[in-house]
């Protein structure tokens, strides 16, 4: 036992490093090992400050912080987010499209397959020999069978997991104008918008860095608006 006038000064040696040799006449080997974790003061340090564990620079950011609370529920390693990022199709999309998977939740899937107002839109797309598979899954098989399927869809240029994506987005933007908004969309106009959206990502589709150059530089900056008009900023949704 440490005799109890001690102060940690008593334990520390002229090069301001913990004295082992007296400590280890008073503790025993796993009390000596806890220690060995902790740096002794040292006047030549600099004073104590606090530092974020969780940052290269000890800097605590939002960002940071709000990664460290939601690291427990996602995988970055999983493949879906890299497929997703690859979908030749709008950025709204691709956000809508990972922010789903947060929450596999059952009125999602009714939502984006089985209600009335989307079933007829996937049946239009999907042959009927396909349908009992397509309409068998629970959320999240059925979502990573589609949106990882590279193939063709029909004659078109474009692959069915930009389709898939696509209708997806429309079914939920379309649940949402009809519960907050009061405003319906027929299935064909989701069929055929769905279409046109495929069509056009296809010829664009998302830009790789070996297709991107340097033609001009130009600096942008915030500029207000002119008076009586405000400003709002909104995400890709």
């Amino acid at each position: 036992m440490i005799p109890h006038v001690w102060k940690v000064v008593d334990a520390i040696n002229q090069n301001y490093e913990w004295d082992w040799r007296r400590l280890d006449m008073y503790l025993s080997p796993l009390a000596l090992l806890y220690i060995s974790n902790v740096c002794p003061p040292n006047p030549f340090a600099g004073a104590d400050s606090i530092a974020w564990k969780g940052a290269k620079d000890g800097v605590l950011t939002v960002s940071e912080a709000y990664a460290r609370r939601m690291e427990s529920t996602w995988d970055d390693k999983d493949p879906v987010w890299q497929q997703i990022w690859t979908l030749k199709c709008p950025q709204c999309v691709r956000s809508f499209l990972w922010l789903i998977c947060h929450a596999p939740q059952e009125s999602i899937l009714h939502t984006l397959r089985d209600c009335k107002a989307i079933i007829s839109v996937w049946k239009r797309l999907i042959p009927p020999d396909n349908q009992g598979v397509f309409f068998a899954h629970d959320f999240f098989n059925w979502f990573l069978a589609n949106i990882n399927k590279n193939s063709k869809f029909n004659n078109e240029t474009f692959n069915w997991n930009t389709i898939f994506s696509i209708v997806c987005w429309f079914a939920w933007k379309q649940r949402n104008d009809s519960v907050f908004n009061d405003v319906t969309q027929e299935s064909w106009d989701i069929y055929e918008s769905s279409l046109s959206w495929a069509r056009h990502a296809d010829v664009g589709g998302p830009i790789r860095r070996h297709q991107m150059t340097m033609t001009e530089q130009r600096v942008f900056r915030w500029q207000p608006p002119t008076r009586d008009w405000r400003k709002l900023n909104v995400d890709g949704a």
